[in-house]
């Protein structure tokens, strides 16, 4: 499900650990969810690590994982 309330609050600061933070993400397709479905919090997500200041955004490989959204390579 695509998760609109998931956005940053102005009132929040973003980190200023002395060095670089990454998210990673699988982009699994949960029960009763579209790949659509799971790209929409896949994009919700980079861009609230974005606001965050999250410096980059990874996907991971998927090798024989029918719940994954993406492809492997």
């Amino acid at each position: 499900m695509y998760r609109e309330d998931l956005k940053l609050e102005s009132t929040q600061q973003t980190s200023t650990a002395p060095f670089t933070l990454s998210v990673l993400d699988n982009a699994h397709t949960a029960v009763g969810q579209t790949v659509e479905d799971a790209f929409g919090e896949v994009i919700n997500l980079a861009k609230v690590a974005d606001q965050l200041g999250y410096q980059r955004f990874w996907m991971s490989e998927h090798h024989a994982m029918p719940g994954a959204s993406t492809s492997s390579p």
